[in-house]
């Protein structure tokens, strides 16, 4: 299947690199997808259905993370990113084991570990990942390679969101951490076959929080805020209200996000295929955002399954035009920016989490006057000001060391 994919939707002779990298994030999708939207549903049970602490509690992570950015690049320049990716494996593995043991009353000393954990499996994986992408992936064909990735993600999904929903009626959370941490150590395996890059972080911690807020750099930090504000919204608020419509019924959430994402793979290749040129990155970027602000409308008013899986269905099919567009435009920018690829790929993740602190705070502001799921209002808005800001962002031209 994966040869099939290379040949009709590649065209072109893939690097080891992206081939270890591809195998190694596959491998990791599997047990990460087997949570997908059931990770807040955990946290939300966990604290007795209050929203507001499971906002807290990616709130707190997120201002972690974005905050230690630059300390991972640091860490990056003496250890290299091939060992940060395979150190990252066991942190990544370690917060599974981490929730696997959080009960309503140890949850006060343990989830503040587990989003430590959390925080430095980020700080390991993400930088070094984003920057490899860039520079294993071919310039001619990167949204095809893309749109491979993507599609992979969602064969999975086809599958995990049943099977997770399955696992977690019949024997609870705690199997499907077990069954999620030995998966997820299993892509240590290709990551030690992926070549060391020679790139090295040059600036201070003080010139990375000038340079994220450098007039030159406005159009970028604000289109990746907004990315970061919208993605958060799906990934925190839309399971919850799934949860409360269908009454706690997990299974059925498993069979709803499994029929969904099944319907969008063909898709994901098609615009990924189309997203190898700018011009044509561009328009379908606009397009995509503009019917995704529409579909964080209709979600406000969602009422039945059948409901859930018609909106769902349409926003997933949107949010494909979307984000691939964007992903390759991306990887585009970062790549041309030659020596300072793993400088702006800090500034990129640190814009991305001010995004989400800024979208959990005002959805914790909202919730004090609104249902939850008026708070979509502000996804739709996201989507509208992404597409905006990455027109703009898209002619900028890097400056070269």
């Amino acid at each position: 299947m994966i040869a099939s994919l290379k040949k009709r939707y590649l065209e072109s002779n893939v690097t080891q690199g992206f081939v270890a990298l591809y195998t190694g994030k596959t491998i990791s999708n599997i047990a990460i997808s087997l949570f997908g939207m059931f990770l807040p549903i955990f946290l939300y049970k966990l604290y007795g259905g209050d929203f507001n602490f499971v906002a807290l509690y990616f709130l707190v992570g997120y201002l972690l993370y974005g905050f230690s950015i630059p300390f991972g690049a640091f860490f990056l320049n003496h250890h290299g990113f091939n060992r940060s990716l395979r150190l990252s494996t066991f942190f990544g593995a370690s917060t599974f084991v981490l929730l696997y043991f959080v009960t309503p009353a140890n949850a006060w000393y343990l989830i503040p570990v587990q989003i430590l954990a959390t925080t430095i499996y980020r700080l390991l994986f993400w930088l070094p990942y984003h920057v490899d992408f860039a520079e294993f992936s071919d310039a001619n064909k990167r949204g095809s390679e893309i749109g491979v990735f993507e599609a992979t993600l969602n064969i999975i999904g086809v599958v995990t969101p049943l099977l997770a929903g399955f696992i977690i009626t019949q024997y609870g959370f705690g199997v499907l951490f077990i069954i999620a941490t030995m998966i997820f150590l299993l892509s240590l395996i290709p990551y030690h076959f992926i070549p060391e890059i020679r790139e090295k972080f040059t600036w201070t911690y003080r010139q990375t929080v000038r340079q994220l807020f450098a007039k030159k750099h406005r159009g970028i930090t604000l289109a990746f805020m907004a990315d970061g504000a919208e993605e958060v919204v799906g990934f925190i608020v839309w399971p919850i209200v799934i949860y409360e419509l269908l009454k706690g019924n997990i299974l059925q959430i498993g069979i709803i996000s499994t029929i969904v994402v099944g319907s969008t793979i063909v898709l994901q290749l098609f615009v990924g295929r189309h997203s190898n040129e700018r011009a044509t990155q561009e328009r379908i970027l606009r397009y995509g955002s503009f019917f995704a602000s529409l579909a964080w409308l209709l979600k406000i008013f969602v009422i039945t399954a059948l409901q859930i899986f018609v909106v769902d269905a349409y926003h997933k099919l949107t949010k494909i035009m979307m984000r691939i567009p964007f992903a390759a435009m991306t990887y585009e920018l970062v790549a041309d920016r030659g020596h300072y690829i793993d400088e702006h790929t800090v500034l990129y993740e640190m814009a991305i989490n001010m995004g989400r602190v800024a979208m959990i705070s005002i959805i914790l502001v909202m919730t004090l006057f609104m249902p939850l799921q008026w708070t979509f209002i502000f996804g739709a808005i996201a989507s509208i000001l992404l597409n905006f800001l990455r027109v703009r962002h898209s002619k900028f031209t890097p400056h070269r060391r």
